[in-house]
């Protein structure tokens, strides 16, 4: 059964109106586009689909089927089962092909109008687009054109206006040359003019200039008027001080209506110099002659001539006789003298005398190698005659003394140079000068006249560089109109447009009739349930079958069941779902898999091979086992789970391992980058690693060296301090907390009941003045340390005196005489002389006398006084602590330091210092740990990431080579089989390829194989196809 698809895009304006004036101007044009299909299709039942070749069939949606008995279906339908229900509806079958026979005859007659028209309706349509597009320019001219005349018109006043200003600025500026004898050598003459053209320049407006610079303008206008012309001359008439040579003669005269001495002057003035008569005919005394005449000084009366030409003497070819050296050496020096004179005589106003020295030294140097050259040529000559070596050794001298008179000559300052800077420091001066002194006055009275008159220059110039754009885009798109006209070809190839597209139209018709009619008859066809039986699949390839949605079967023999799946190469197979298989022979049966190779079987849900020969999986166990597993390599059989296997004849490490041997065949991983040694690293390390543990083993305490290296941030360290360091309130005292910045501050402030009782108990500890609350046996203990004896004037106490008396008993002393111990046998008398005797003691600090009544008496007498209590009290501190010196107290009452132990209070200065210094010690211990470690990181992820970007970078530009050349492999026209290669290189990456593309025999479809293998390693493979219809 064949069906054949019309392809036909007609546009639907033959019922449309367009404008009034392009139905009268342009014919209706019809556009229709044919694609013609030739008689070997298959059956398509799918909306969309196609079928091509001997057998084909395709029953999905958008599903296509290349190639004999290719099936491109869904669900379990397959050839047979297709064939089976055809044969139940042949009669409408029948009927079918007999609907698709007229429309493939319609289509051809159509086909064979355009083709024999093609001209025609080509022409039409650009004549149609020309005139459409003519009308469009003439559109735009004119808008463009309007733009121009009416910014011309509403600009003719602004200009006039302006010329009117213009106008009146040119006659101020003129007005200098109205005034009429100026006398401008005096200063009244002077003032006169610029007072005259001050009133000319600015009558009616606000300008007001001084005098003195009109007094400048009026200077600087007659001396470029007068001056300048003159200087002008002067500098014309100079040879160019650009030049390598200065030439002062009758034609460069310098400005000189007489020239006296005249000359020409060469840098290389070892080889020429020309003077006086022979200046502009001879004279070359380094060139061509190889002489310096006498007569060129003729032109100077008053300088004696020498006698004699003097001429040049090539020191490595000429010879010179003994009457030729003396002539020589008796020349030099009034040719010196001559030329000496020559140059003081001339009259050139920029010779001056800096300039006439160099050049006399430098034809002074220049006669003395002259000379020189004589003697070494005299020299050689007597040789020649001699040939005594005598002749040869005064020559070396000779020579030696030449060659240093040509380096001094060489040294000497350049005439030419010093010429030059001579006319241009004369020309700044003298014409440069006054040009810029009259082009500032001018400008300067110029400018302020513009302001003072109104004059907007900017705004003119704009307005004239607008009105310009206007005119020329107007002029532009005028020759865009006038350029857009259709070819005379075109005109009279068109004139049966009109015609040729009303048969299309009524073919096109008839076409359409008879397509309604076909689609009714497949609307009323019973195969019902083979109609869209499955959806976007490919079968390529003969018996190829695709049945799973969206997938694509290329290749003899080759299966695809699995959705999403797609399989190339002969007899692959794939039922797994998102699966893919390209190579010969492979099965895939697991889903989320992919086989590349051949051939290879994969029963594992996610698991991939890339080489031949390799199992994944059990076919017994389909999606049970060899799940999630890769292998890359060959011969590989493996049933393990989320394993890696890499390199031909592996075998897998069971589930979750990295296999890159057997137990027979083992392999090396080289390039491990360092890995991260820790507590928690999962990382693996490489032998570098593990080299320096074993040489640094002694006496490590890794968990330390663990804790340095993973230990707290900078940030935690500082935030750690804040939380261990910390000032609680006490007793009777408060502590106030703030933030300056990062540092915390604590303000310790001490109660008054606390002052009140420091101070209380250390009253609570003084004696009375009375005595009424001492500790008597801690005082007699103190005081009592005298002894029995003898100018002891210490206080003893009464076991002492006992035991001396009982002593004194004991020895027999009399001790009638002796007060007894309470003082009973004490006359008055007694009593007076102990009291006088032992009353010695004063009332101040630090005297442990006994004071008697009388003495104390009269130091309260003296501590009474009021005004000295006022103010002793008015230097003691109140009770509430109102007037203390907190300073002072801060100073006596801060002894406490900040350490375990220690109880004295401490100030706020403390703890800020302390915690600083804390902080610091910490933070640069802990800055220097971190430093150490993010270096060593730092220099790991460098290391690491280099070489991870230059393998990327690398992998990238083989994968651009790779494609670039699979991109360059070439195809030969007009040939079903094509096989070619390709190469490209691309920023040091190589790559080749290799490809095959392949044409049905009906030309219908092309089918691309191509692979590629670059300069690192990689292998590349890519498979198109494409079907026209």
């Amino acid at each position: 059964m064949k069906k054949t698809t019309l392809a036909l895009l007609l546009s639907a304006i033959l019922s449309s109106t367009t404008l009034a004036e392009e139905t009268q101007s342009q014919p209706n044009i019809v556009n229709i586009t044919i694609n013609n299909v030739g008689d070997d299709s298959g059956l398509e039942m799918g909306t969309g689909s196609r079928a091509r070749g001997i057998g084909s069939i395709a029953t999905g949606k958008n599903s296509v089927a290349l190639g004999k008995n290719a099936v491109a279906t869904g669900g379990n339908e397959t050839k047979d089962s297709i064939n089976a229900k055809l044969a139940e509806n042949k009669q409408k079958l029948d009927d079918i092909a007999t609907a698709e026979a007229n429309t493939n005859r319609l289509l051809s007659e159509l086909q064979n109008i355009r083709k024999l028209e093609a001209d025609v309706i080509e022409a039409g349509e650009r004549v149609k687009q020309v005139r459409l597009a003519k009308q469009s320019a003439y559109d735009v001219w004119q808008e463009k054109l309007k733009t121009y005349n009416d910014t011309v018109a509403s600009s003719t006043q602004l200009f006039k206006d302006a010329q009117a200003k213009i106008d009146d600025l040119n006659s101020r500026l003129t007005g200098v040359s109205r005034i009429g004898n100026v006398d401008i050598s005096s200063d009244e003459g002077l003032t006169n003019a610029a007072t005259q053209l001050k009133s000319i320049a600015e009558e009616g407006t606000t300008l007001n200039l001084s005098v003195d610079f009109y007094k400048d303008y009026v200077s600087s206008y007659y001396r470029a008027l007068g001056d300048l012309r003159h200087n002008q001359v002067i500098i014309n008439n100079t040879y160019s001080p650009s030049s390598s040579a200065f030439v002062y003669s009758s034609l460069y005269n310098s400005g000189q209506s007489v020239v006296i001495n005249p000359y020409s002057f060469y840098v290389s003035f070892l080889n020429n110099i020309q003077v006086g008569t022979y200046r502009d005919t001879m004279g070359s005394d380094g060139g061509t002659d190889k002489v310096i005449y006498k007569n060129i000084f003729a032109v100077d009366t008053s300088i004696t001539i020498p006698t004699d030409n003097i001429y040049f003497k090539n020191i490595e070819t000429d010879l010179s006789t003994h009457d030729e050296f003396e002539k020589a050496r008796s020349l030099l020096p009034k040719y010196k003298t001559a030329f000496k004179l020559y140059f003081e005589h001339t009259n050139n106003p920029f010779a001056t005398s800096k300039l006439k020295k160099s050049i006399i030294d430098r034809i002074n140097a220049k006669l003395d190698v002259w000379g020189k050259a004589y003697e070494v040529t005299y020299y050689q000559s007597q040789y020649e005659d001699t040939h005594q070596t005598i002749w040869l050794d005064k020559k070396q001298q000779a020579l030696n003394e030449y060659h240093q008179l040509v380096a001094e000559f060489n040294a000497l300052p350049n005439p030419t140079s010093i010429n030059a800077s001579v006319i241009n420091e004369w020309k700044a001066e003298n014409i440069d000068a006054i040009v810029q002194r009259n082009n500032i006055t001018t400008t300067t009275l110029t400018s302020e006249l513009e302001k003072a008159l109104g004059i907007n220059k900017n705004a003119i110039a704009e307005k004239q560089a607008e009105i310009a754009r206007l005119k020329t885009a107007a002029d532009q798109a005028k020759s865009t109109y006038d350029n857009t006209n259709p070819s005379t070809a075109d005109i009279a190839l068109s004139q049966r447009y009109e015609e040729v597209m009303r048969q299309l139209t009524a073919k096109a018709n008839q076409l359409k009739s008879e397509q309604d009619r076909l689609q009714a008859l497949k609307d009323a066809l019973t195969l019902h349930d083979l109609t869209n039986v499955g959806e976007n699949a490919y079968a390529i390839g003969t018996n190829a079958l695709a049945t799973g949605t969206n997938s694509l079967a290329i290749g003899t023999d080759t299966i695809v069941t699995g959705e999403n799946s797609i399989a190339m190469g002969k007899g692959s197979v794939v039922t797994g779902t998102n699966s893919i298989a390209i190579g010969t022979g492979h099965n895939v049966l697991g889903n989320n898999s992919g086989a590349f190779g051949d051939p290879d079987y994969i029963y594992g849900d996610g698991s991939y091979a890339f080489g031949n020969n390799n199992t994944i999986g059990d076919p017994n166990k389909v999606h049970q086992i060899g799940n999630n597993t890769f292998v890359l390599g060959s011969n590989i059989v493996t049933t393990a789970n989320n394993a890696v296997i890499l390199g031909a004849n592996s075998t897998d490490g069971g589930d979750n391992t990295v296999s890159v041997g057997s137990s027979t065949a083992q392999r090396k991983i080289v390039y491990i980058a360092n890995g991260a040694i820790n507590q928690t690293s999962k990382d693996a390390i490489n032998g570098s690693q593990l080299y320096d543990i074993l040489q640094n083993a002694t006496d490590i305490n890794v968990a330390n060296w663990q804790a340095k290296l993973t230990g707290d941030t900078l940030n935690s360290a500082l935030s750690n301090v804040s939380a261990k360091l910390k000032v609680i309130a006490g007793t009777n005292t408060t502590v106030t907390t703030s933030t300056d910045g990062d540092t915390t501050t604590y303000a310790v402030n001490v109660s008054d009941q606390l002052i009140k009782n420091v101070m209380q108990s250390d009253m609570n500890i003084k004696a009375n003045t009375d005595a009424s609350n001492i500790n008597t046996e801690k005082f007699a203990e103190k005081l009592g340390t005298g002894t029995v004896s003898e100018n002891d004037t210490n206080l003893v106490t009464g076991k002492t005196v006992y035991l001396a008396l009982q002593n004194a008993v004991l020895n027999g002393v009399d001790v009638a005489n002796k007060a007894n111990k309470d003082a009973s046998n004490l006359s008055d008398e007694d009593k007076s002389k102990w009291q006088e005797a032992l009353g010695t003691g004063t009332a101040e600090a630090g005297n442990k006398g006994l004071i008697s009544g009388d003495t104390l008496n009269t130091a309260l007498s003296e501590k009474a006084n009021k005004s000295e209590v006022i103010q002793k009290l008015g230097s003691k501190a109140d009770k509430d602590a109102s007037n203390i010196d907190v300073a002072k107290y801060t100073e006596k009452l801060t002894t406490g330091r900040i350490e375990l132990g220690n109880t004295g209070l401490i100030n706020g200065g403390q703890v800020h210092n302390y915690v600083q210094n804390y902080v610091a010690d910490i933070s640069g211990r802990t800055l220097a740990q971190a430093n150490a470690y993010t270096d060593y990181r730092i220099g790991s992820l460098k290391a690491y990431t280099d070489k991870r970007l230059k393998d990327i970078r690398d992998e990238a530009r083989a994968g651009v080579a790779s494609a670039m050349a699979m991109g360059a492999i070439p195809m030969v026209p007009n040939k079903r089989f094509s096989i070619g290669a390709g190469t490209a290189t691309y920023h040091g990456q190589n790559a080749v390829a290799i490809g095959l593309k392949v044409k049905t025999e009906n030309d219908k479809a092309v089918i691309s194989l191509s692979g590629s293998a670059s300069s690192n390693g990689d292998f590349g493979a890519s498979a198109g196809f494409a079907f026209g219809f």
